[in-house]
């Protein structure tokens, strides 16, 4: 009877054993970006907090009012930043072991600007400078369809593992069987690219967008069907 249990696990366990072909896939695609996205904003001070505010309020009206003479439309136009702090100085020479005295406020004021049209980003980068944006911090270049090319990098990954799972059974002499199990492991994006506020203010300042290359990394795991 122990002899029969025996040999029954033993036929489990190769009646469930399970050979398998582990491969990762790279799949790139390059494109021309159609669309801009530059950070600019507006460094206020005051005495008071109020006073540094109206500042910022009367420097952000000639900037909206700036973009909308660039018709730029107001969906493409979004806040990300806006603080008030505390401004500090040391008033005497000799300040050592003297803590600074408050002497104002300071407001930051960040926008988001998306320019759909790449050939004026330049222009205008230059007119929000020029209009009162003391702070500029970069551009980032991107594509409108984006799922479009998240697919088509996810296609090709799949066709690069495959080719691997090929190329390996048939070194192995054996069939690539049925896939057993695909894992995303992410779709990589190029960094954002800053540039100077000095590389940015000068009139009519050309921006190469050069191209996007977007690169998705996928694991597929094969059953292995036999030999050949």
């Amino acid at each position: 009877m122990k002899k029969l249990c025996a040999l029954a696990a033993i036929l489990l366990t190769a009646l469930t054993a399970r050979a398998d072909i582990t491969v990762t896939g790279e799949g790139k695609a390059t494109v021309v970006p159609d669309l801009a996205h530059v950070s600019v904003g507006v460094v206020t001070r005051g005495k008071t907090a109020a006073d540094a505010m109206a500042a910022d309020n009367a420097a952000m009206k000639a900037l909206f009012a700036a973009l909308k003479e660039l018709s730029i439309n107001e969906r493409d136009v979004q806040t990300i930043s806006f603080t008030v702090a505390p401004w500090y100085e040391h008033l005497v020479e000799n300040y050592k072991d003297r803590p600074p005295t408050l002497v104002g406020y300071t407001v930051t004021n960040q926008i988001s600007v998306t320019v759909r049209h790449v050939d004026d980003i330049g222009k205008v980068v230059d007119s929000l400078v020029k209009e009162g944006a003391n702070r500029v911090d970069g551009i980032t270049f991107g594509i409108s369809d984006t799922q479009h090319l998240m697919d088509e990098v996810r296609k090709a990954a799949v066709a690069d593992a495959r080719h691997k799972a090929e190329l390996y059974a048939h070194e192995a002499d054996v069939r690539v069987g049925q896939v057993l199990q695909i894992s995303e492991n992410g779709i990589s994006w190029p960094p954002p690219r800053s540039f100077s506020k000095e590389e940015l203010a000068a009139v009519g300042v050309p921006v190469a967008r050069g191209e996007l290359t977007v690169t998705a990394n996928i694991t597929l795991v094969y059953k292995i069907g036999g030999q050949k």
